[in-house]
């Protein structure tokens, strides 16, 4: 059996581009990293506007994907910390940051942890004001 098997990767290359321009690229931006990052406007765009988009971070954090995480972070903290007194898993967080920092704790995701943990530390240091000439 196998000796029947075999990967894409013994395909021509001629035949692998003309295999690749047929695959949508809903389903492109999930094989590798260039294509995600090509294609990470639209798909948080698509993504801000399903109800689904809680439960992909989720998915994100429980998977410990950091540099999937990482983007999404970038983009959305301002707006993660401005969500207030989340309520989820019986407890109420002060921002949905927080509860994100309780999940990732709680499913042992590391890397998505010490990244929520640098964003929060960053938001609690004071900032310079510009107005502070007397």
């Amino acid at each position: 059996m196998s000796d029947q098997t075999w990967t894409i990767k013994q395909l021509p290359d001629d035949i692998i581009i003309e295999v690749y321009s047929f695959i949508p690229h809903n389903i492109r931006f999930t094989l590798n990293k260039q294509e995600y990052n090509k294609s990470i406007n639209n798909i948080s765009t698509k993504m801000t506007q399903k109800k689904c988009f809680h439960r992909y971070i989720k998915h994100i954090i429980r998977r410990d994907y950091i540099s999937i995480f990482s983007r999404y972070i970038s983009v959305c903290h301002l707006k993660w910390e401005t969500r207030r007194n989340w309520f989820e898993m019986g407890m109420t967080h002060a921002s949905y940051l927080h509860f994100l920092q309780h999940f990732a704790l709680s499913h042992n995701s590391s890397r998505c942890y010490q990244e929520i943990k640098n964003i929060i530390s960053q938001q609690t240091q004071p900032r310079q004001s510009l107005n502070d000439e007397w």
